[in-house]
């Protein structure tokens, strides 16, 4: 819920529950250097889900609900020093 008023004054405020699959790998001293080099996914399985909601039914007559991220991957390079 993002309401906790639910069943009262703001109905519908429920969410469904959902699981994300986030992957991370890190390669540290690259070739025994300072650097690291990481790759990351985040929702792998580009699921759609909710994160939260702003509550506004009793005022406006309208509840939104936010998207969560869609799938992103990439890298990093990171160097000590």
């Amino acid at each position: 819920y993002f309401s906790n008023n639910n069943a009262t004054i703001i109905p519908g405020t429920r969410l469904p529950g959902y699981g994300l699959v986030n992957l991370r790998y890190d390669w540290l001293q690259l070739f025994g250097s300072d650097l690291t080099l990481s790759f990351f996914a985040k929702n792998v399985a580009n699921r759609g889900y909710y994160v939260g909601g702003l509550a506004q039914g009793s005022s406006l007559g309208v509840n939104a609900a936010t998207v969560g991220t869609p799938r992103m991957y990439g890298m990093e390079l990171h160097w000590d020093f």
